[in-house]
């Protein structure tokens, strides 16, 4: 064992060095750190507090990661601060890896080891369960609201006619608009004759689930237990979608900002799909144009999935809709619309116009019925009397 006498030496020289190295020098062999037995660092720690007080950091421990972590990886920042990324940990041979989405091919990549799935190749998917998907960039955050009156409208007869059956539903949207879609669903819900029913987002627990009444919304990447293994639907509000900043954040976080490829994501095609690559040709052969996709999959739809997976889609009949711009990774959708229209069509829900014509329609054939007459109908209903001829024998 090396003398303290020793390791403070070389800890004092090498950070002497470090205050002055270039990005060029800090990619350099020979930053090894030797690490300080328990006692060595408390009587360091202890004259350290008793110099400085508050101001005193122990680096010790980071100044080791610095000496393991990956040369590619450190640099000068402008600021003066030396950055670098270091594995937490090596992974041994007996590792088990448990993961429902993460890609084999990327795992590797992320952790620098050879990995065997045993379940390559399956599918797991329960026969009962129907998985449709509203194919549209009005999902988007940056279109959604704008285009929200008709798109919770479809939601909302959704819902209602699916709770109508004795259905539970689980509803998900994007964290930002979670508060709005829940208070703009309940409305609706209300107006369509569900007089009683409460969507309610935040403070969901098992005891306010048991009122069939409440209508949950949950938004993407949630976590904790899962109180929704019976929910019957699972309709997605809102698509889910990432910058190429949080796809970087797994694909070149060990990356050096000189050495990181630039990358973009684009939304192309008809049907329209998400492709992730870099931006400049002559990098089309590196490890991150191969497996940027992967890693734009792993941030965005993985976490579609592991949303809806709260209802046990795959283990369980369940119906699920959801709103992205991509394809479902292990398996064809059943139904793939490019278009709210198409998907009102499918399940044979009236427009919101449709509705008030129905029910103009039904309120003057009743007044008809009645024995009034066509002015006395527009009177008594507040209608205009060419509304009222217009609907007279509808």
């Amino acid at each position: 064992m090396a003398k303290r006498s020793d390791i403070l030496r070389r800890h004092r020289y090498l950070v002497n060095l470090l205050l002055q190295a270039p990005t060029a020098d800090l990619r350099e062999p020979g930053w090894d750190f030797p690490p300080m037995e328990p006692g060595l660092a408390l009587k360091v720690q202890q004259i350290g507090y008793r110099l400085y007080g508050d101001q005193f950091y122990f680096l010790a421990p980071m100044l080791e990661q610095f000496g393991k972590s990956d040369p590619a990886s450190r640099e000068r920042a402008k600021s003066g601060d030396i950055v670098f990324a270091a594995s937490p940990v090596k992974l041994g041979m007996d590792t088990i890896i448990f993961s429902a989405t993460t890609h084999p091919e990327f795992a590797k990549y992320r952790l620098g080891v050879d990995l065997v799935s045993p379940f390559d190749g399956y599918v797991f998917r329960h026969k009962g369960t129907t998985w449709v998907n509203i194919n549209s960039r009005i999902g988007m955050g940056m279109y959604f609201l704008k285009n929200s009156e008709q798109i919770l409208d479809l939601f909302a007869c959704l819902v209602a006619s699916r709770m109508s059956e004795g259905r539970r539903c689980l509803l998900i949207a994007k964290k930002r608009f979670a508060e709005f879609c829940a208070a703009a669903m309940q409305r609706r819900l209300r107006a369509m004759g569900h007089s009683r029913c409460r969507v309610l987002y935040g403070d969901i627990n098992d005891v306010v689930l048991q009122d069939p009444d409440v209508v949950p919304l949950i938004h993407y990447g949630i976590i904790g237990v899962n109180s929704f293994e019976e929910f019957d639907c699972a309709f997605c509000l809102t698509g889910y979608y990432v910058y190429e900043e949080v796809v970087n954040s797994i694909l070149q976080d060990v990356l050096a900002s000189d050495i990181a490829v630039p990358i973009r994501i684009k939304t192309m095609g008809k049907p329209l799909r998400r492709w992730a690559g870099v931006v400049d040709l002559k990098h089309r052969f590196t490890n991150v144009h191969q497996l940027a996709p992967l890693a734009l999959r792993q941030q965005e739809l993985d976490t579609v999935i592991q949303a809806v997976g709260r209802v046990r889609p795959f283990t369980k009949p369940r119906e699920v809709v959801t709103f992205q711009c991509d394809a479902h990774p292990a398996l064809p959708y059943d139904h793939e619309f490019l278009g709210l229209a198409e998907a009102r069509d499918f399940y044979g829900l009236a427009t919101k116009r449709e509705r008030g014509k129905a029910k103009t329609a039904q309120a003057v054939r009743k007044a008809r019925q009645r024995g009034l007459k066509q002015h006395e109908a527009a009177k008594e209903l507040g209608f205009s009397l060419r509304t009222v001829q217009r609907y007279w024998n509808y």
